[in-house]
C-alpha cells in the first residue's frame, strides 16, 4: 500500500468515510483531499437520506395490465355512454343500486284464457276450410 493511499484512507475516515470511498478521493493537496473528502461526505448524506426505492422495483405487468384496463373502460365510455360495472379489490363485480334482482324492466307474463284461444283457432280454421272448399 503506498502513501499516497494510506493519506487518502486517513483523510476519508477523518470526515466519517469508509476505506473504500477513499480511492474516490482526488488531489494533489491534502486541503484537496479533504475538499474531495467532504464533497463525497455530503453526496453520500444526500443519498442515504432519499426514500429509498421499493425493493422490488416497478412491476411492470401489473402496471401493464392497469393500464390496458383503464383503456378498456375509457373505449367502452366512449362507444356506449356508461363505463364498467364496480369491482372490489380482488377483481370481484359489486353490486350497485341499480344492478339487484327487484324485477327491474321485466314485464310480468299476459294471463292466458285457454277457452277463447281454442274458440279463435276454431273460428280461423272455419274460415280456412270455407275458402278453399269452395263453397
Amino acid at each position: 500500500m503506498s502513501a499516497d493511499s494510506k493519506l487518502k484512507e486517513a483523510v476519508a475516515a477523518r470526515r466519517g468515510l469508509d476505506q473504500r470511498a477513499a480511492r474516490f478521493l482526488a488531489g494533489e493537496t491534502i486541503e484537496q483531499l479533504e475538499e474531495s473528502a467532504s464533497l463525497l461526505a455530503t453526496l453520500i448524506g444526500e443519498r442515504e437520506s432519499e426514500e429509498p426505492p421499493s425493493a422490488r422495483g416497478p412491476d411492470l405487468l401489473a402496471d401493464a395490465a392497469e393500464i390496458k384496463a383503464a383503456k378498456k373502460d375509457a373505449l367502452l365510455a366512449a362507444l356506449t355512454g356508461k363505463g364498467s360495472q364496480a369491482r372490489d379489490d380482488r377483481g370481484r363485480f359489486t353490486a350497485s343500486a341499480s344492478s339487484s334482482f327487484d324485477g327491474g324492466a321485466r314485464q310480468p307474463a299476459k294471463t292466458r284464457h285457454p277457452e277463447r284461444e281454442h274458440g279463435k283457432l276454431i273460428a280461423q280454421m272455419a274460415a280456412l276450410s270455407r275458402t278453399f272448399r269452395g263453397g
